[in-house]
């Protein structure tokens, strides 16, 4: 069963999930259960597809074209979607997915840090901006098409600042889009290489 979701500012009956996924087949995780893929190291939580235009549309103004004003009506469905999927959230940290610092300069902000300090803010959950650090400055994954090659160029791209704050932590990292996985993968790497337990790797909106 999925939620519609109807609002002026988005598209009417836009699809709302309720459940996490597996991040290598997409496959419904009722109850936040694991039913394949058993090894990998996080869920996939997805509020809504990437197959919508208006979506896609609104995600590429946020990160390109400085309209922040589009991270609330994001995060409304990113709070809606975890809502509905009713897992006890108290126990986690938010982290965003980090940007490297040229990035970060060049845009003027974190498109991921606003949506996750919004979503932070409304479960009452701690926000660090800190943790999770981008180590270099890899090409942008929407320019690499190769899953393999979009693998190699995040690869080491991550690392932990504070890893005793991470340690025995469960994390939900905060990003705007899953496509290949391969962003999300490596940062989650890093941060279970530093003791981290569970990780819920929520985005707005997942591709296939």
């Amino acid at each position: 069963m999925e939620i519609f979701y109807p609002s002026a500012k988005l598209p009417e009956n836009l699809r709302i999930h309720q459940t996490l996924f597996c991040p290598i087949c997409r496959a419904r995780q009722a109850e936040g259960k694991k039913v394949c893929h058993y090894s990998v190291q996080f869920q996939l939580g997805a509020a809504t597809d990437y197959d919508s235009e208006a979506i896609r549309k609104m995600i590429w103004q946020l990160k390109y074209r400085n309209k922040t004003n589009h991270a609330q009506i994001l995060a409304s469905l990113l709070i809606d979607y975890l809502k509905s999927l009713k897992i006890e959230l108290g126990k986690f940290l938010v982290l965003p997915m980090p940007l490297s610092q040229k990035r970060r300069r060049d845009r003027g902000y974190n498109q991921a840090e606003l949506l996750a300090k919004i979503v932070a803010e409304s479960f009452g959950l701690p926000l660090e901006t800190g943790h999770l650090i981008r180590q270099k400055d890899a090409k942008p994954q929407m320019e690499v098409k190769d899953w393999q090659e979009r693998r190699k160029n995040i690869m080491n791209c991550f690392g932990v600042a504070n890893p005793v704050l991470i340690k025995n932590k469960s994390i939900i990292l905060v990003d705007d889009v899953f496509t290949s996985g391969a962003t999300m993968s490596e940062a989650v790497h890093a941060l279970k290489d530093f003791g981290a337990k569970k990780i819920i790797g929520l985005v707005v909106a997942k591709a296939g």
